[in-house]
């Protein structure tokens, strides 16, 4: 069986957690076996949002902070300590970044540095083996990565080096133009560079007011026109919903249409 790896990525902080729930919640009652991996260390919300049925208090941070940083690779923390199951439904597995204690940020810091060049060693891959261990545990038919808002090495790996399908999370201003092009090169050299094909760029526009869709819709186009952009294959519009403000996604399913279109897109 051959897993899709999907990751979701914003410039600025706008979206990406919120699609991934739904996402998530429309695929697994589809009957798709599915697992989230947090891998948005300064910001992690997934755990909250998808409700887990036991949190032990470790996950990915741990995960990669022993293999990255250790030099050994027999690790106490196994994938089996890492991976929880959802209340909304058993076919969803969460990857969560871990506990927020005191220690998170010194662990999470020092992975910016350490991690990063593991990644490229020949012998051993901390972020592969990730990858590697959830597929094996897990079986999934598509995995969900969360990734760092901005310019950062540990997206830029799950875009460039790790996904089949990156869905990009923009609201049309000058300030998500200027950063996803700049992404939106990263990844074009990087396909040259590690001779890898390019993953499916999707773009989803978030949260837009109803009575103003057309419009902004109107504006990233001619976005996409003026910087000739070719290398995506859809543009999503999600409507500013209230209900989810509110509720999270524990509401009706009839609410949230808009990721229903782009989860039976996957």
């Amino acid at each position: 069986m051959v897993t899709k790896i999907i990751s979701f990525y914003s410039f600025k902080s706008i979206g990406c957690t919120t699609a991934i729930a739904f996402i998530a919640k429309h695929l697994a009652k589809k009957g798709k076996k599915v697992a989230v991996i947090d891998f948005n260390f300064e910001s992690p919300n997934i755990s909250s949002l998808l409700s887990l049925e036991t949190f032990q208090y470790k996950g990915v941070v741990d995960y990669f902070y022993e293999r990255a940083l250790s030099l050994s690779h027999q690790c106490s923390t196994t994938i089996n300590d890492i991976c929880y199951r959802c209340n909304l439904s058993q076919n969803i597995s969460v990857i969560p970044t871990g506990d927020i204690d005191k220690y998170y940020i010194h662990r999470a810091s020092e992975l910016d540095r350490g991690l990063i060049a593991s990644f490229y060693k020949k012998d051993f891959n901390p972020i592969r083996a990730l990858i590697n261990d959830v597929k094996k545990l897990i079986k999934p038919d598509v995995i969900l990565i969360d990734t760092n808002s901005g310019i950062n090495d540990l997206s830029s790996i799950a875009i460039n080096d790790l996904s089949d399908v990156v869905y990009i999370n923009l609201f049309p201003n000058e300030i998500h133009f200027r950063g996803i092009t700049i992404i939106l090169e990263a990844i074009k050299r990087s396909k040259f560079n590690n001779k890898r094909k390019q993953p499916v760029i999707n773009f989803i526009l978030l949260p837009l007011p109803h009575m103003r869709k057309k419009k902004l819709l109107k504006k990233v186009e001619q976005w996409i026109q003026k910087n000739n952009i070719k290398d995506f294959s859809n543009i999503y519009a999600v409507d500013y919903n209230y209900e989810i403000v509110l509720s999270g996604i524990d509401i009706d399913e009839s609410i949230y249409t808009d990721y229903k279109i782009i989860a039976n897109s996957i």
